[in-house]
């Protein structure tokens, strides 16, 4: 498998700059023309097209959507089997979003849906929606109005224990889910997938993952008041992390790194 060479321009995650518990940051932007690693059809599990940096932007430019379409980064391994506390949050961007999952995160599979829902038209709902391995289904939603006023947002889910869930909305609890869940053992969890109704619906944003188990959740009003002030707009190349995942279509490898289970890389090349 053949590196990606950095470049002085492609982002890292900073040690340093980390919230408490933060184990991995992954800047995602939908673009057009690029989709990577369809969850449903032929190119199941597998890479296709490739990512992209572009300036002025948080990350990535990902895109070309579709219903049955997922966009999703692999955990390091610290980070495969879920296990309480364990938390998630998104610095967000809306545009045009009225259906679909515009971030989501479950196992590769699909079929155990933990992350994040939104639906910022008509509705304007907010979701956490959770699935344990038996398929029982557990969400938590609230109204937080329109989101397609191009403002960044930070959406913030908490699961203390197997029978809590808690939704924050810019800092402020906005819902909360007491009904038992039972454990969560996704040893092929995915994060940060992203899934839209239509090709136009666009996104922006960055997802914070602390991973399960640290026994530290910071505090959400906290974290949204650093993620909403810019700390972790300017985020520096440092060094070449090491390979997280790969996939190949059409002779073109798109590959994702991970340093120390904080960074995250995308690129494109061939095989060599």
């Amino acid at each position: 498998m053949a590196y990606f060479d950095a470049k002085p321009d492609d982002p890292e995650w900073q040690d340093d700059e980390a919230p408490a518990g933060c184990r991995l940051y992954m800047p995602l932007v939908e673009g057009s023309g690029n989709t990577v690693r369809d969850f449903a059809g032929s190119n199941h599990g597998s890479f296709v097209g490739s990512p992209s940096w572009q300036s002025g932007l948080y990350g990535p430019q990902i895109g070309g959507f579709s219903t049955s379409n997922y966009v999703a980064i692999d955990p390091p391994a610290q980070l495969l089997g879920a296990t309480y506390p364990f938390w998630m949050a998104a610095l967000t961007v809306k545009t045009g979003i009225t259906a679909g999952y515009s971030l989501a995160q479950g196992n590769s599979a699909g079929t155990q849906s933990m992350g994040i829902l939104h639906n910022s038209g008509n509705s304007s709902l907010l979701a956490w929606q959770v699935r344990n391995d038996a398929g029982n289904l557990r969400s938590v939603s609230a109204t937080v109005g329109n989101q397609s006023d191009g403002r960044p947002h930070v959406v913030m889910c908490v699961s203390p224990t197997a029978s809590v869930r808690n939704l924050y909305f810019d800092g402020q609890l906005v819902g909360t889910n007491a009904a038992a869940l039972g454990a969560i053992t996704c040893d092929t969890l995915t994060i940060g997938a992203i899934r839209n109704a239509t090709v136009t619906n666009a996104f922006t944003g960055s997802l914070l993952w602390a991973g399960c188990g640290s026994g530290s959740v910071p505090d959400p009003l906290a974290l949204a008041n650093d993620l909403l002030s810019g700390q972790f707009s300017a985020i520096r190349p440092r060094s070449r992390p090491a390979l997280l995942a790969a996939g190949t279509s059409g002779g073109t490898t798109s590959v994702v790194y991970a340093r120390r289970g904080r960074s995250f890389r995308t690129g494109s090349r061939g095989l060599s």
